[in-house]
């Protein structure tokens, strides 16, 4: 999870799990292993549920947002499968 995020088209980035399984051949392209692996992480390990004070941090950048009358953009699950069954 990532406040201010170096990603240009959006502000944060917020990931509820971490990682997915391997599905398919094409798995082997998934930038998610590589930006888990440089962390020492398994990115196919199975999800992994992320600390409550991670899922706390939406709710304080909707605050920030409302206070400066601004939307923010936030990435979703930039590091796992948003559909993975888990």
């Amino acid at each position: 999870m990532t406040e201010n995020s170096r990603i240009g088209w959006t502000e944060h980035t917020m990931n509820f799990w971490a990682g997915c399984h391997k599905v398919s051949e094409e798995c082997k392209y998934c930038y998610i292993k590589r930006t888990m692996g440089r962390r020492r992480l398994k990115p196919f390990g199975g999800p992994i549920r992320t600390s409550e004070a991670v899922w706390e941090k939406p709710e304080k950048w909707n605050r920030s947002a409302q206070a400066n009358f601004r939307r923010i953009s936030v990435f979703t699950c930039s590091e796992s499968d948003f559909f993975h069954e888990g």
